[in-house]
């Protein structure tokens, strides 16, 4: 979808993570009125996107360490 360009983790990590509770909101609310097909379609979407935050999550650390060892700047955000 975007070639041989990919967006930075923490881009990844934040929409994921956005989309993810808000799918998980979804999941609740559809539970909540006992409507168990879309609970399931929606705590599956939620799952998924929870998961791919992780997973930046994993990305953004691993970048962090490898650049700590070379005594580089990480990509992404500057740290605090």
């Amino acid at each position: 979808m975007l070639g041989n360009r990919r967006p930075p983790p923490h881009i990844v990590f934040a929409l994921s993570l956005l989309l993810g509770l808000l799918a998980g909101a979804a999941a609740v609310r559809y539970g909540l009125a006992e409507n168990w097909l879309w609970t399931a379609v929606w705590g599956v979407v939620a799952l998924w996107l929870l998961t791919d935050a992780g997973r930046a999550f994993g990305w953004m650390q691993a970048a962090r360490r490898s650049a700590e060892q070379k005594g580089t700047q990480p990509p992404g955000p500057p740290r605090p």
